[in-house]
């Protein structure tokens, strides 16, 4: 008889196989041209498993975007580091983050924010683009603390809450931006008013 513990490790490795396969369809052909049959037939998965875990073609699509969107969060976030690493005074790091800020309210950032907001209504229904979701942001949440932590260890910030709390409320501020772009109004108040939650979570 086979556990659970075996069946869920069985359904992971399913599920990573899949999405490797996925992942290289996507990346060919984009997701209007996706073909689920080519990533069935190289996979060797029965489409019923590939519905059991993922939902549907689109919960696949979405899934393996996510993870996609994570290496591209984390090769931003890195460069980021470089920056902040970089600085020695508060108010220059201050000043790289107002930089940030003001850089990410273009075309490509709003739609973004969208469809991450999407996908996060899309997972309610889909257990494989919430795990995914839920590791995207566990992670981001981890790079972004290491980084406060390295530059608190720098004597740059004197943090004022937890790192991880302080890592988690700025993706929260930069989510919830979407509320701003509703509007299609200039975000410059909004970029100030972070900036002065920004402040006072990094500088006791």
């Amino acid at each position: 008889m086979v556990t659970p513990l075996r069946k869920r490790s069985d359904g992971i490795q399913t599920m990573a196989l899949v999405k490797k396969f996925a992942r290289a369809e996507l990346d060919k052909y984009g997701a209007v041209k996706f073909n689920l049959d080519r990533v069935l037939e190289k996979s060797g998965v029965s489409r019923s498993s590939v519905y059991h875990h993922f939902g549907s073609r689109g919960g696949l699509i979405a899934t393996v975007e996510v993870d996609r969107g994570l290496e591209d969060t984390l090769k931003e976030m890195e460069i980021l580091r470089s920056f902040l690493l970089g600085s020695d005074k508060f108010e220059q790091v201050m000043g790289y983050i107002e930089i940030a800020l003001n850089a990410d309210d273009d075309k490509a950032a709003r739609l973004r924010r969208r469809r991450r907001i999407a996908l996060v209504a899309a997972s309610e229904h889909n257990k494989a683009l919430a795990a995914s979701l839920a590791n995207a942001q566990s992670e981001g949440t981890a790079h972004l603390a290491e980084t406060l932590q390295m530059m608190k260890d720098r004597g740059i910030i004197s943090p004022t809450v937890s790192l991880p709390g302080i890592a988690s409320a700025f993706q929260s501020l930069l989510l919830g931006r979407i509320y701003a772009d509703i509007t299609g109004e200039d975000q410059s108040d909004w970029v100030q008013a972070t900036l002065v939650s920004i402040r006072a979570m990094l500088a006791s």
